[in-house]
């Protein structure tokens, strides 16, 4: 379960690798409602953020090109709009390849990033497609990489030919693109009137919000990847599988680095108060101090941990093995973070509401 368990009320969504999208009792954990996109074509992936509305949860599908190599490469994947309550399709918008990033919202306007390049703007209420930009030749590239945000009047996104675009969100019309050295490796995110993105060619780039000029280039050692986190004047960012890194922006400098024996699976690193969350392959959830880089907390789950949330202290977590958990949590010390072996034994898609540790 690539994207974060999204907690709307007594529900929790989320959707997995292998082709269905899930509405679960939050507390109990049983199954609500879920939709198997089989019953649109071969099962397809979901791995972009949510938009959650009043009544709506409207998510992108995509096709995996490794897993479903030899495929037709005109493929279609849909973005749905999933009726909170009942699961019931409001309605579908079809794009080769589908949607692969998180699904972003202007008023009556929902935008997202097809999986080679191309910038969607779909009505909210029908689906009806408003208008398309494409600012190069797309690639068939499992990366997970094309990302967009809405600033003011603006739709930002990254998309084909390595590129960063700015387009007015009513028309689509451009107003400014900016090409960058490789491709882009990691999600667009901003900060004041910045925005930071990373790619292959193991740099980071400070662009100007409102004419895309390249503010700053921050190399590192390695390539970065996921979706990097701002905290005043540094990022925090995974880089080359294995290193969690914060980097300092004004001046460069590498402030502290957590590296992991096997690789940082969860792509979203989650920042909560001076702690944040990051999880690797073998199944551990860190809780390090951003100042420092300090481990003050570990938790050990079956199997590599992908997508998480903490809302109301429970944590929700996504694993590479296709369970869903959810673990009552207390953010204290490494020494008794732990339950009795270290490990949580819970079932398949169960909740279990057992704390990790005592209240302090």
């Amino acid at each position: 379960m690539f994207i974060t368990p999204t907690v709307v009320g007594d529900r929790l969504f989320a959707g997995s690798c292998s082709g269905s999208f899930f509405a679960f009792d939050r507390k109990r954990g049983g199954v609500l409602w879920l939709h198997d996109t089989s019953t649109d074509g071969p099962p397809a992936n979901f791995h972009g953020e949510p938009l959650i509305t009043d009544e709506l949860i409207v998510v992108g599908s995509d096709v995996d090109w490794v897993r479903f190599a030899g495929w037709d490469a005109e493929r279609v994947e849909y973005v749905y709009a999933f009726e909170q309550s009942s699961g019931k399709v409001r309605w579908k918008h079809g794009a080769t390849a589908g949607v692969i990033s998180e699904i972003v919202r202007r008023g009556e306007t929902v935008y997202g990033v097809t999986k080679d390049g191309e910038l969607l703007a779909l009505a909210l209420a029908d689906g009806r497609l408003r208008f398309s930009i494409r600012p190069g030749e797309g690639t068939e590239d499992t990366s997970i990489r094309y990302s967009a945000l809405v600033r003011d009047d603006r739709v930002i996104f990254t998309g084909a030919g390595n590129s960063v675009v700015a387009v007015n969100a009513d028309d689509g019309e451009q107003v400014w693109s900016r090409t960058l050295d490789a491709k882009i490796n990691t999600t667009l995110v901003h900060s004041g009137g910045s925005l930071f993105v990373g790619t292959l060619g193991h740099t980071f780039y400070r662009l100007d919000e409102s004419t895309g000029e390249v503010t700053a280039r921050y190399e590192i050692d390695g390539f970065p990847y996921g979706t990097p986190v701002v905290v005043d004047d540094s990022l925090l960012a995974l880089v080359g599988g294995k290193s969690f890194v914060r980097i300092g922006t004004d001046p460069h400098r590498v402030i502290w680095k957590q590296t992991t024996s096997t690789e940082w699976t969860s792509f979203r690193p989650l920042k909560l108060g001076d702690r944040v969350l990051v999880g690797d392959e073998d199944g551990e959830l860190l809780s390090i101090d951003a100042e420092s880089g300090t481990v003050s907390g570990r938790w050990l789950f079956a199997g590599g941990i992908r997508g998480f949330s903490v809302v109301d202290g429970v944590v929700y977590v996504g694993t590479l093995g296709g369970k869903l958990y959810a673990y009552s949590i207390c953010l204290r010390s490494a020494d008794d973070s732990h339950g009795k072996d270290g490990r949580p034994s819970f079932a398949p898609l169960a909740v279990d509401r057992q704390s990790v540790c005592q209240s302090p």
